[in-house]
């Protein structure tokens, strides 16, 4: 079994503020989890770049995003009749006995029990 604890690090709408239902220790601790600060940190102890070639790199993403937000916010609306299009995979039935869960679980039993092989 593996367990994964995700953090959420930003808020996901700009009115959201955290601050009224989280306490200051609980966003002090879960942002000390934050893998970008602590891959930069990384980085950095490991001599891979120093402070200011990360700030370069941060200033550079904050453009990226910056620009892909203007470019998103200036094009038109998508038409609404266009809402149902790419939901699903035109080539993949997700409905296909494949993806049937218990035919994939004994499958995987099976491959356990010789060795890895089928």
């Amino acid at each position: 079994m593996c367990t994964l604890r995700l953090f959420v690090l930003t808020r996901i709408h700009y009115s959201d503020d955290e601050k009224l239902y989280r306490c200051e220790a609980e966003l002090t601790a879960e942002a000390e989890h934050d893998p970008l600060k602590r891959f930069g940190a990384v980085l950095i102890d490991e001599k891979v770049i120093d402070q200011d070639g990360l700030q370069k790199i941060k200033d550079e993403v904050d453009a990226l995003m910056n620009d892909a937000t203007d470019q998103a916010l200036a094009s038109p609306q998508p038409d609404p009749d266009t809402v149902k299009l790419h939901v699903y995979s035109p080539d993949v039935d997700p409905t296909a006995k494949e993806f049937d869960t218990e035919d994939r679980r004994r499958t995987l039993r099976q491959r356990r029990h010789n060795g890895g092989s089928d």
